[in-house]
């Protein structure tokens, strides 16, 4: 694994986010088989010490993330393989999804197939103007392979789902925006700046609480699930501390 697609920038003390940097310009910033396992050793390192946030971008103006590297997948030559490839792609995109941090996507250039699928594992999208997304599966006689279905259909509805996969066609940044693909739409080449700006923001509520968000949102979050995360932060140390601040500024 000498070569290197997926670049793990961790907190430093002068930069409280971490970054995972696809580093494949020359290819599309498609992800090998090499990238995902890469990508993989990342998101543990994450989930073992999780950082306040986690941008996700790429090297280079042109690609986002191309998806799948197809030079690589042409040794998917059984339907073995083929489901493995799959299967472990779900696995770390779902344990992206699931760490405990803000996790942002700072889209530049092309987000095509996986590429869109990636983009879709993070809690917020912000693209630069000239980004295009696309999931063009349909056309290569496959469907979305990386888990994203559900993330897809929650973000744009069933009906506009059905029509971007079966037509595969590239939207731009401003619809990508519209149809809620993406949350925001910033000037092309700061993404990645208005990620970090968000995640500083971000950074001054309360850990805890920040956390507890992702949870309570989860879809499999039952009712009571969801009161208990509500009572536990209530009697917790940040609530507490919040508590006596604002008590002491009505004084």
């Amino acid at each position: 694994m000498d070569t290197i697609e997926v670049r793990f920038e961790p907190p430093t003390e002068s930069i409280a986010h971490a970054t995972l940097r696809i580093v494949r310009p020359e290819a599309g910033n498609a992800l090998s088989r090499v990238g995902a396992e890469q990508l993989s050793d990342a998101v543990d390192r994450m989930a073992a010490d999780p950082p306040p946030g986690v941008i996700v971008a790429a090297e280079g103006e042109r690609f986002f993330c191309a998806g799948g590297d197809l030079v690589d997948y042409r040794e998917l030559t059984d339907r073995e393989s083929a489901l493995a490839v799959s299967h472990r792609m779900r696995d770390i995109l779902g344990r992206l999804r699931a760490l405990p941090a803000l996790v942002v996507c700072a889209i530049e250039g092309a987000a095509i197939g996986g590429g869109t699928e990636l983009a879709l594992a993070c809690d917020l999208r912000i693209a630069g103007l000239k980004a295009t997304i696309a999931m063009p599966q349909s056309r290569l006689g496959v469907v979305l392979g990386w888990g994203s279905e559900p993330l897809l259909v929650e973000a744009v509805g069933r009906g506009r789902a059905v029509e971007l996969l079966m037509t595969g066609r590239a939207v731009g940044a401003q619809e990508a925006e519209a149809l809620g693909l993406v949350h925001t739409v910033v000037a092309a080449g700061q993404a990645e700046a208005a990620a970090r700006a968000l995640i500083d923001q971000v950074a001054t509520a309360s850990p805890s609480a920040v956390r507890a968000v992702k949870k309570v949102l989860d879809p499999a979050a039952s009712p009571a699930e969801v009161a208990a995360i509500f009572a536990d932060l209530w009697v917790g140390d940040d609530h507490r501390a919040a508590e006596a601040a604002w008590r002491d500024r009505q004084r």
